[in-house]
């Protein structure tokens, strides 16, 4: 009898935390949401700042993977034309491609991230935390 009691409890606090985890607001309970904001042209990915969060979205494992900058030039190596980008999870390569109007400086060069046979397979976001609300 107080084996299925102390299982019944057991069951119940567990429940209960993961309610209350869920039922909250994002950036209120257990679980912390992230705000994203893609970076699909040359122009955002120079206005990222030292200390900000990317995050490289990778569409063929579906994972996420941070990556805190350490200089505000360090963004500018993931969008080089012909840089290369490894997916932590899965161990994949991507080639940056650059599209857009020709000739140094020009705007809105989109950025992509593709595959062997020129497929979109990732994309990077600035990442950020959701500001609480009081």
């Amino acid at each position: 009898m107080k084996g299925k009691l102390l299982r019944t409890t057991c069951a119940f606090v567990v429940a209960l935390v993961v309610f209350s985890a869920i039922a909250q607001p994002p950036g209120k309970g257990i679980i912390r949401f992230r705000k994203q904001k893609p970076l699909r042209t040359v122009e955002q990915f120079e206005s990222v700042k030292k200390g900000d969060t990317l995050g490289l979205v990778c569409l063929q494992c579906h994972s996420l993977a941070e990556m805190r900058l350490k200089d505000s030039t360090e963004a500018m190596t993931y969008c080089k034309e012909g840089s290369e980008v490894i997916c932590p999870a899965c161990k994949k390569t991507y080639k940056t491609v650059t599209h857009g109007p020709p000739g140094k400086g020009s705007k809105h060069r989109h950025v992509m991230y593709v595959n062997d046979q020129g497929v979109p397979c990732a994309f990077m976001s600035l990442l950020e935390l959701e500001e609480d609300e009081e």
